[in-house]
């Protein structure tokens, strides 16, 4: 799913801890962030007094530091999605000591979903709901309050020819909030849940018929991740996936175990909250009005790497719940959330990672025999592998891995180890296609980047999987190979149809004077921007003199691939040549014949298509620009 582009890169966090300070004396304000900061890091015995320290703290502080506290929980809340259960119970601690103190709180993360609606913040809409949600399970909030909220974004099904974006996305915020409350409703107003699920599921049915009644289809070919669709498990997008998950949920009677409850620490303040009408109400939201400018989070294709097949088999060495489950969905959802809000600090997101079975039902998963850094590290590469692009610079997935290796060497490595080669035999399957060539460009990159700050220490065995003979018998091989190649050459030479069209005078002269150019601008960077500027540029008359000169430039490159990518891009950038031209090229039969599976001619398509996107992008900035200026001068003379 896509996350909040409003996040700020490089915005400081309001709870943001400059450990680089700690010799200077901590003000009070700091403290306050740093206690609600570390609440919760680790759900053990010690978690029901640091709670009740904290909430002591805060409410001697409150009169004082009022506005720090809230913007702090705020944050917390809205950006720590590990600890959603911990922040609704301290909340509900709060409330039973200062129902004010409450009012407060409940106003101020009102006020940030209302926000969050507003201006496209869907992270934090998802993350407040299941705040709200656990808030439920304490009574500070009542479950009819809280179903209001869920009817208002079901309602968003029911609008006059709503967009399938617009629908899909309120249904997934319901179906990825009803875990954290799921328990208390089935017991509390189970009538109610049904509605919900009924109301779904209805959804769900009808969902396919649109799609195919609009031409549309859940997973686009080009996106998806295996070239055949239903290998090596079926691929669906994320909503369905979730729908499917909840389905299985509904069948084990609503019980998520993997969350822990920290609630029930405080059975008795539940009663009080209760028993005294401390209950807090909710607002009533109004879901934003749809426009074709807002962007909702796109279902796109759930990729597993640690699919069922991989999980049923004898002695297998993946620990993990099966795809179907609520269990598996929560530990994806939470990881995916937590590397993508914290990409502006990979320190701070390895440190949540590392700590990340900590955040939940430990004993429950010792027992279910869960290892939690399997889906983190699933999760991790589906992020980085994500089509048609990822989130973030691949750079910094390859850095929380390289630290979270570094962080628990006794563990981390080792799933790693799994993880990539569950991926890299899956890269060409001779029963169903295999992985998608974009994936494959970036897992390429990926390791090389890995071996590059592990100093090329990888197990040998490894190596020596891809060594099925001996190394005088694969130079014999090689020899054979080269020998076989030189002698076809000289047999299609002899035999060759000569081209005509090659050997009139202009393209003879355009293809002397390219690899002149060429030549005399292999001496660095900036010789060959002179040469491109000063002559190149006035050669290319006509679109077929340009085919040429992007065939002729693709020749003389031919062993660097990696400066020939730079020279047709300073060629498109510079109007040399057209991407139109580039185009011609990749798809020409010398390409495609032999060619087409190396990654510099993917790396080529992709950077110049994304040209072509940025032209596009700029003359409708110009006509919009002009459009309005227009506007604004015949207003002006209407006045005058």
């Amino acid at each position: 799913m896509d996350y909040d582009s409003s996040r700020g890169r490089y915005r400081k966090r309001p709870y943001r801890h400059d450990r680089r300070d700690e010799s200077k004396q901590e003000t009070v304000p700091q403290r306050l962030q740093r206690l609600i900061l570390k609440i919760g890091d680790k759900i053990n015995s010690n978690l029901q007094s640091d709670l009740e320290s904290l909430v002591k703290v805060l409410i001697d502080e409150y009169n004082n530091h009022k506005d720090v506290i809230l913007n702090t929980l705020k944050a917390c809340i809205t950006e720590i999605p590990t600890k959603t259960g911990v922040y609704a119970t301290l909340t509900s601690l709060l409330n039973s000591n200062s129902y004010e103190f409450g009012v407060e709180i409940i106003s101020t993360t009102c006020d940030a979903m209302e926000d969050a609606l507003k201006n496209e913040k869907w992270t934090t809409v998802k993350l407040l709901m299941r705040y709200f949600a656990s808030l439920v399970n304490s009574n500070t909030i009542t479950p009819f309050s809280f179903l209001g909220m869920i009817d208002t974004f079901l309602g968003a099904i029911h609008e006059h020819n709503v967009r399938l974006e617009r629908s899909d996305f309120f249904i997934y915020c319901v179906l990825s909030t009803l875990p954290w409350a799921c328990e208390y409703l089935n017991e509390k107003a189970s009538s109610e849940l049904e509605k919900i699920y009924s109301a779904i599921e209805e959804y769900m049915n009808s969902r396919i018929q649109k799609m195919e009644s609009l031409g549309k289809s859940p997973t686009l070919q080009s996106l998806q991740y295996y070239r055949d669709c239903d290998s090596p498990y079926e691929q669906v997008d994320y909503l369905e996936s979730l729908w499917r998950q909840t389905v299985q949920l509904k069948a084990e009677n609503w019980e998520v175990k993997v969350l822990p409850k920290t609630y029930k620490l405080f059975e008795n303040i539940s009663l009080m909250v209760v028993n005294g009408n401390l209950n807090q109400e909710l607002r009533q939201f109004t879901l934003p009005p749809d426009s074709q400018n807002i962007k909702y989070m796109t279902p796109g294709t759930k990729f597993w790497i640690f699919d069922d097949s991989l999980i049923n088999i004898e002695n297998s060495n993946i620990h993990l719940p099966l795809t179907s489950s609520i269990t598996r969905y929560i530990l994806y959802d939470i990881a995916a959330d937590t590397l993508n809000i914290f990409s502006i600090n990979h320190k701070e997101c390895t440190r949540f990672l590392l700590q990340y079975k900590d955040s939940f039902n430990s004993e429950y998963l010792d027992e279910i025999n869960c290892n939690v850094y399997e889906a983190v590290m699933e999760v991790i590469f589906a992020e980085m592998l994500k089509l048609p692009s990822s989130d973030i610079k691949q750079i910094y997935y390859n850095t929380i891995v390289i630290d979270m290796c570094k962080g628990l060497m006794d563990k981390i490595p080792g799933v790693f180890g799994r993880t990539f080669r569950s991926l890299f035999n899956r890269f060409d399957l001779s029963e169903y296609g295999g992985l998608d060539v974009e994936c494959i460009r970036r897992m390429t990159e990926f390791f090389s980047h890995h071996l590059n700050q592990t100093l090329y220490e990888y197990a040998q065995e490894v190596y020596n999987a891809f060594r099925s003979k001996t190394p005088p018998q694969e130079i014999n091989v090689i020899l054979e190979k080269i020998n076989n190649y030189v002698s076809e050459k000289k047999e299609n030479a002899a035999s060759m149809d000569v081209d005509e069209q090659d050997l009139n005078p202009e393209s003879v002269v355009l293809e002397i004077v390219v690899q002149s150019a060429m030549m005399v601008g292999s001496k660095s960077f900036s010789h060959i921007l002179n040469v491109v500027e000063s002559i190149l540029t006035s050669l290319n008359v006509t679109n077929e003199a340009k085919d040429k000169t992007v065939r002729f430039v693709a020749d003389f490159w031919k062993y660097n691939p990696q400066f020939l990518e730079i020279i047709l891009d300073k060629l498109v950038n510079y109007r040399v040549v057209d991407p139109s031209n580039i185009i011609t090229w990749i798809l020409s039969d010398i390409i495609l014949s032999d060619q087409y599976t190396h990654l510099y001619v993917w790396s080529i398509l992709r950077n110049t298509l994304k040209k072509v996107v940025l032209r596009v992008q700029q003359i409708k900035a110009k006509l919009e620009y002009t459009k309005k200026s227009y506007k604004e001068q015949e207003e002006k003379a209407m006045v005058d």
